[in-house]
């Protein structure tokens, strides 16, 4: 992620751009911040449809990495408080309507 700093932004945002150190974003703030965009689109009456909080969405942590590696499978809403460990993190949306081979694999990880 690569943020600006809230000192940049409270003097309006001038140029040039000071921006916080890069870091990772989690599946958790991925998550959450999906959520917030859906919410304020429905506050100003544009609601996407794309997905909602009960959308079911993949978490990956890690992969290729052995034993340590992380897939969980969950609604938007409770992948925004799951915590999938140290990075690198990946989250997916599926299409809302799976093949059954989708909905299997899908199935296994929820």
């Amino acid at each position: 992620m690569k943020e600006p700093t809230q000192a940049w932004l409270a003097r309006g945002g001038r140029a040039p751009p000071e921006h916080e150190p890069p870091r990772f974003m989690s599946v958790a703030t991925a998550a959450a911040q999906l959520m917030e965009v859906e919410e304020a689109r429905q506050r100003e009456g544009r609601p996407c449809g794309a997905y909602d909080a009960a959308t079911v969405v993949v978490g990956l942590a890690r992969l290729g990495a052995g034993a340590g590696q992380a897939i969980v499978a969950a609604p938007l809403s409770a992948m925004a408080a799951a915590d999938l460990g140290p990075p690198l993190h990946c989250l997916v949306i599926p299409a809302r309507e799976l093949t059954d081979v989708e909905a299997d694999a899908l199935g296994a990880f929820a």
